[in-house]
């Protein structure tokens, strides 16, 4: 229920390695990354721009890291039942703000989940309805960037 293809941390984490010796300093960094920025970061260290359509960032930039604050992603079935409506394949969203991750209900009977990531890093302690503010907010923000129509 925590692994690969879960809204929690075991089923999303997936390492990103660059190497690059003598351009790129080997070691971990704490910044948030994400599957798209890959594309991006290949295409500028060989001296070429993204295209604009490109959501994905430069990892090599600092400063484009530091900026970051939050990313979001979505859970969908292996088989896909239709290839034409993603929305049909939908099993979790999900969205990281800061120290912050909610998980939204995708089905009626299922409730919000909100974790504290820095106390709570294997999100066992849902503090959705101790937080509801926070859990509105950030909800009203995940709908924006991923809506689920």
């Amino acid at each position: 229920p925590r692994s690969k293809r879960s809204p929690y941390d075991g089923g999303l984490r997936t390492p990103i390695m660059i190497r690059w010796p003598g351009k790129v300093q080997p070691g971990e960094r704490p910044e948030l990354a994400n599957s798209i920025d890959l594309a991006p970061t290949i295409l500028k260290a060989c001296g070429l721009e993204p295209t604009a359509a490109m959501q994905g960032i430069d990892l090599l930039d600092d400063t484009a890291l530091a900026k970051r604050k939050s990313t979001h992603g979505a859970c969908y079935l292996h088989n896909a039942v239709d290839i034409h409506k993603p929305s049909a394949n939908l099993t979790h969203r999900w969205l990281i703000n800061g120290n912050w991750k909610l998980i939204p209900p995708h089905k009626a009977a299922t409730e919000p989940e909100l974790y504290n990531l820095t106390k709570d890093p294997h999100e066992r302690q849902n503090l959705a309805k101790r937080k509801q503010t926070k859990t509105k907010r950030l909800a009203k923000r995940l709908n924006k960037l991923l809506p689920t129509k």
